[in-house]
């Protein structure tokens, strides 16, 4: 039914729409976590790095603290080294999720373009239903015009029929009055051949007015 796949990929549209949605807002708050994440680690390696050189200057500066500051520099370096494995190890994350935010980049407009697709399908749909519902009216118009056309046919066809059977009932009695006429005609002609009489007198005939009342085919 053409309403009912109008009706799912509507549905499908805002769904896909929906997700696309979802996925974009929750990449680009991940990113900005381990951005800022980054930068913090980054910001401690900086402080970390001063505080060594300032420890350092401490050494150069207190010869009879050497030892103490020796201990702090190593507690210090191996700092650095945890802060600075740390960092790597947040770089790579960020690098991979750099990638998964791309891929997932990718996929949105994979789906910008199937939703783009699914549109423009709902949008034919919608076109074919206008076209149908214009061509299913003008079918009912012409079934209607035809149909009155039918009834005004056979009703004069109806009307042909009574005529021709008027027709031939007119037929069957000038038929009938002419093979009366004939007879009559005939039976004269035996008065006159028999007896010799004045047909005109003993035996009055108008044919004429007969033959008005003929109708010949």
């Amino acid at each position: 039914d053409p309403a009912v796949q109008l009706s799912r990929l509507y549905r499908h549209t805002v769904d896909l729409t929906k997700r696309l949605k979802e996925s974009e807002r929750h990449l680009a708050s991940v990113a900005r976590q381990h951005e800022d994440r980054i930068e913090e680690l980054q910001h401690k390696l900086d402080e970390t790095k001063a505080d060594l050189a300032a420890k350092k200057r401490e050494i150069v500066d207190h010869k009879s603290k050497e030892k103490t500051n020796l201990h702090q520099i190593s507690a210090l370096e191996g700092e650095i080294q945890k802060v600075a494995k740390n960092l790597s190890g947040q770089k790579q994350l960020y690098s991979q999720l750099k990638r998964q935010y791309e891929e997932q980049c990718e996929e949105a407009e994979k789906l910008k373009d199937l939703v783009r697709i699914k549109e423009e399908e709902l949008s034919n749909t919608e076109r074919n239903l206008n076209f149908f519902s214009m061509e299913r009216r003008a079918w009912t118009e012409d079934r209607e015009r035809l149909e009155s056309a039918l009834r005004k046919l056979e009703k004069n066809a109806e009307a042909a029929q009574q005529h021709e059977n008027e027709l031939v009932r007119q037929r069957d009695e000038n038929l009938y009055l002419k093979e009366t006429i004939d007879k009559l005609k005939l039976d004269l002609e035996e008065i006159r051949s028999s007896r010799g009489l004045n047909i005109n007198k003993k035996y009055p005939f108008r044919p004429r007015m007969v033959h008005k009342n003929l109708f010949y085919f």
